[in-house]
């Protein structure tokens, strides 16, 4: 019997690539039209806001050291939010 550990690797790897090729795909139609269209930093803010101490609670509480990069990302978008602040 197989273990089901075994096939996770080539199901994140094909899952990654799918969702490079997707993103691929949709960079290069948004660079054609040249729209110039300037992302919504307050959105950037709030997801800061709520994901950065999520993470944090989540990996005291769960003891689960990948919630980190909840926080992570939480963090970036504070700062990508802050920097870009009007």
């Amino acid at each position: 019997m197989m273990r089901i550990t075994q096939f996770i690797l080539p199901i994140l790897l094909a899952a990654g690539m799918l969702l490079l090729a997707i993103f691929i795909i949709v960079a290069s139609k948004n660079h054609k039209e040249d729209k110039g269209i300037e992302p919504n930093y307050m959105a950037f803010f709030i997801l800061g806001i709520c994901l950065f101490p999520m993470g944090i609670l989540l990996w005291m509480g769960m003891d689960n050291p990948g919630f980190l990069g909840i926080a992570g990302l939480g963090f970036v978008y504070l700062i990508v939010s802050l920097t870009h602040n009007r």
